[in-house]
């Protein structure tokens, strides 16, 4: 069973950036659909873990605070991810929002004590990789790479920051609450995030939205009920005997993994051999990141 909550947790989550990218490709003569594909994942998102809060009731007022912080996280994660998989490769996106796990751990050494010396060279070796990674990905050469845009390297920026304060801030109420509420801080949270991006929705350009609901709903609703099953089987995983060494790294490996065949081989994007590389070693960095 352990091993079943981990590759259906792979698969859930590496499904996220794959539907956002097939949207896009499917509504890419329609201009301005990016809002209503996140308010429709939000919301689809909200009403599943609805039902999963529902067999694992409780609540605590001050678990309100993180939610609302992980709400606000959460739909910049949405919205930023939507509109750079519009600009740039998925395999390049999907990196960069798995390398926010080195915000994470920072924070972990400062604010949580995590820091182990025994663990420096695994520490230290991440971020090199990070650094050599990002270095190789983001160089495209004279038109042989994948496309990089300053608009790109923009969305991507906010998923790497904001995709780090939801793990914080969820790791935060975790520590706080005893690893209790963990289904309440993620309904209300996720439904805060619905807010905020239903607010977006309503002030966006409506002209394509129908034409882009009826032919392509099936993606936000898709992304949203994996958002939540893929939390739901992470926290799961966390009451198994599984370790969280081997637990972080396959997800984060695992769906970086999909998310670059697919980009290859289903939409046939095209990067340099020397970006190939850096995905790898940026697999590697998450990796040495999610065991330290």
């Amino acid at each position: 069973m352990p091993y079943l909550y981990l590759v259906s947790a792979l698969i859930t989550l590496s499904t996220l950036s794959v539907l956002g990218a097939g949207y896009n490709r499917k509504n890419a003569d329609k201009k301005d659909v990016t809002a209503v594909y996140n308010a429709l994942l939000c919301a689809f998102a909200s009403v599943s873990w609805g039902v999963i809060y529902i067999f694992d009731f409780s609540f605590e007022a001050k678990a309100l605070l993180y939610s609302l912080g992980f709400g606000v996280c959460f739909a910049v994660v949405m919205i930023g991810m939507i509109n750079a998989l519009a600009k740039g490769p998925t395999s390049l996106t999907a990196l960069i929002q798995q390398l926010s796990l080195i915000g994470a751990t920072v924070w972990g050494f400062v604010f949580w004590n995590t820091w182990q010396a025994s663990k420096a060279p695994l520490v230290l070796s991440g971020l090199v990789l990070v650094i050599v990674s990002l270095a190789l990905c983001l160089y495209s050469g004279k038109e042989k790479g994948g496309k990089i845009t300053l608009g790109w390297l923009v969305k991507v920026a906010l998923v790497f920051v904001a995709n780090a304060g939801c793990s914080i801030i969820q790791k935060s109420e975790q520590i706080a609450f005893n690893g209790k509420h963990g289904s309440m801080f993620m309904f209300f949270g996720v439904l805060i995030a619905t807010v905020i991006c239903g607010v977006a929705f309503l002030f966006s350009d409506k002209a394509n939205v129908k034409s882009a609901v009826k032919s392509s709903w099936y993606f936000p609703f898709g992304a949203g009920v994996c958002s939540a099953l893929g939390n739901m089987f992470v926290v799961l995983l966390a009451t198994t005997p599984l370790s969280p060494n081997l637990i972080y790294p396959a997800i984060a490996v695992g769906c970086l993994a999909i998310a670059s065949c697919v980009s290859a081989f289903i939409f046939k994007e095209k990067l340099a051999w020397w970006q190939w590389v850096g995905i790898a070693v940026g697999a590697v960095a998450v990796a040495l990141l999610s065991i330290s």
